[in-house]
């Protein structure tokens, strides 16, 4: 007899990659499916049994097993035989192998089983089997795709490790794309209202696509992203990633971190960090924020990456630039001595000179006639972030302006316009508080459940808080058919002032919940009937996340919140066992 597909689960596996060659295969991933199955024999089996069943996994499976959820036979007389698709022999049972799993490779199985004449056992039971097969459902290089559709888990996940990236409504969404391609905020995009999936600013390399300085053509089949040329390639190595032709000299500033002593030093302490500028870069200097050594003992001493003097520093200074070395390398070594230390010292930008490619720049006086540096996105800090030249186009920040025929130059918003369209040329993060939803509409965020605040004309996330849940454990005896019940008080403080949905729990032990009614009382002195005598015989009172009306929050939250609960009838006897009130910042 064949089997039958009840029901299906499925879990993801990955293989290992394993070298061929001078090449490397590519990771594996695998699925393992459960599918519900009756094979049983009779319990018991007769004497001279000879019973076969068959199993055959859907086309592409790679092995198939079987776990006996009870296996009995006569050990040693009365055998049960696994085969494959090739009539072999794999397993050859008796005895007892209850729990015991047994797998053939390929798609087909086949199950005999053979009594002898004499002596019968209870037999075996199969209730699932389970096959490996190849999953195709998505990538396995590292790119987003979208997981458990149509569960609280579904979201994006990485393709080759499976791990989350961002919780959200997927399905059905554009398949993600690199995005942003050379910013700081390259990444993952699909479709709107929220576009971003998360920053990755190497994605590019998963499209064939290099940037600046980094390795193309040659081996590498990467192509130079756009305004880059491929410079230095030969037929026996990769070129790199060069802009051509070349803009203007500028000295480009960005914060460093990192690069420092402990507070306070050690004693004998004697190491030396770099800090580097541009690939391309001719000079280099560093801003140090403090120095604080001893004077004339524990010394900073910095030196280029070319043949020049070096420089000393020691004592205390503040908020001073190094002097200016050639080439694009700073060398910091730090010594001390073996008594007296102090805070010690700290860099925290470095600035260096460079050729920038065509179009981009960091101040006005780097682009031409009637334009001007507009800043782009940048998300880290931590590295340079280029302008754009662009033409004078528009209006400068503060100037008004509206959506059609006023609008603002490239890199500011029209924000905070009022009811007829008007608004004033801002920054990205500018916003006005009557139109704080629209003005930071665009702004990326942590992706936690949040609202928009303007503080300051800035937007700020406000995530939202996790609920406060307050519990009453104190048990409380419910007199029998006494409508005088008993009362179980909650105190409410600290509750934050927000749109508040207020839930409650409780559960009472009776043997009759057709007796009971159940009361809540909020502040307000309003009331509301949580339970009144329905579930006739069932035993217990269990209510979890009851929904309570508005009206018992008149008067806000704080203060006292009672219960009540009385039972009604004679003979059934209970207890409130505890009550959980949950209150809820939408």
């Amino acid at each position: 007899m064949r089997t039958t597909m009840a029901f299906t689960t499925v879990l993801i596996v990955f293989g290992s990659g394993c070298a061929i060659g001078s090449q490397t295969k590519p990771l594996v991933k695998e699925m393992v499916v459960t599918t519900a199955v009756d094979i049983q024999t009779a319990h018991p089996y007769a004497n001279h049994t000879n019973q076969q069943w068959e199993i055959e996994a859907p086309a592409g499976a790679l092995s198939v097993g079987v776990t006996f959820d009870r296996f009995e036979t006569e050990e040693g007389f009365d055998f049960v035989s696994i085969y494959d698709a090739d009539g072999i022999r794999v397993h050859h049972l008796s005895g007892v192998q209850t729990g015991g799993f047994f797998e053939v490779h390929g798609r087909y199985m086949r199950i005999e089983l053979v009594a002898d004449y004499s002596v019968r056992d209870w037999g075996f039971r199969i209730s699932e089997y389970r096959y490996e097969t190849v999953d195709p459902g998505h990538p396995v290089d590292h790119r987003p795709y979208c997981g458990f559709a149509g569960t609280p888990q579904e979201g994006w996940y990485w393709g080759d490790t499976e791990q989350l990236i961002k919780l959200e409504r997927c399905d059905g969404k554009d398949d993600p794309v690199c995005g942003a391609i050379s910013s700081r905020s390259e990444g993952w995009y699909t479709s709107e209202p929220d576009p971003l999936i998360t920053w990755d600013n190497s994605c590019h390399l998963l499209f064939g696509i290099a940037l600046f300085g980094e390795p193309c053509d040659g081996d590498t089949g990467l192509t130079c992203f756009d305004g880059l040329v491929c410079q230095g390639a030969t037929p026996s190595g990769p070129g790199t990633c060069q802009p051509e032709p070349q803009g203007p000299w500028s000295w480009t500033t960005h914060p460093i971190q990192g690069v420092g002593s402990a507070h306070p030093y050690e004693n004998y302490t004697d190491e030396t960090q770099d800090v580097l500028g541009g690939a391309t870069a001719t000079q280099i200097k560093v801003y140090f924020s403090r120095i604080d050594t001893e004077a004339g003992y524990d010394q900073l001493v910095l030196s280029g990456d070319v043949e020049e003097n070096a420089v000393m520093l020691d004592g205390h200074h503040a908020d001073e630039w190094s002097p200016v070395f050639n080439g694009n390398l700073i060398h910091i070594n730090f010594h001390s001595d073996y008594s007296i230390t102090d805070w010690g010292w700290q860099a925290t930008r470095v600035s260096y000179y460079e050729q920038l490619p065509v179009g981009l720049c960091n101040v006005d006086a780097d682009c031409g006639p009637s334009q001007h540096c507009v800043p782009l996105r940048c998300y880290n800090l931590y590295a340079p972030c280029y302008g754009r030249c662009e033409v004078y186009n528009g209006g400068e920040e503060g100037d008004v302006c509206d959506s059609a025929s006023q609008p603002c130059n490239e890199g500011l918003y029209c924000k905070g316009l009022d009811a007829v369209g008007e608004g004033t040329c801002q920054d990205e993060l500018w916003c006005a508080p009557a139109t704080v939803d629209v003005d930071c509409a665009n702004v990326i965020h942590i992706a936690v459940p949040g609202q928009w605040a303007c503080e300051g004309h800035l937007c700020s996330w406000n995530q939202t808080p996790p609920p406060i849940e307050i519990t009453n454990l104190q048990k409380v005896d419910i007199p029998d058919n006494d409508p005088a019940g008993v009362t179980s008080d909650i105190m409410a403080a600290g509750i934050p002032g927000c749109d508040l949905a207020v839930t409650v729990d409780l559960h009472v032990d009776h043997t009759y919940r057709g007796d009971l009614v159940a009361t809540l009382t909020g502040p307000s002195g309003h009331s509301q009937t949580l339970h009144d005598r329905t579930g006739y015989s069932a035993d217990d009172l269990d209510l979890q996340n009851a929904p309570v009306d508005g009206a018992l929050l008149t008067n806000g939250p704080g203060g006292v919140w009672s219960l009540h609960v009385s039972d009604h009838a004679a003979w059934d006897e209970g207890t409130l066992t505890y009550w959980t009130l949950r209150f809820t910042c939408h």
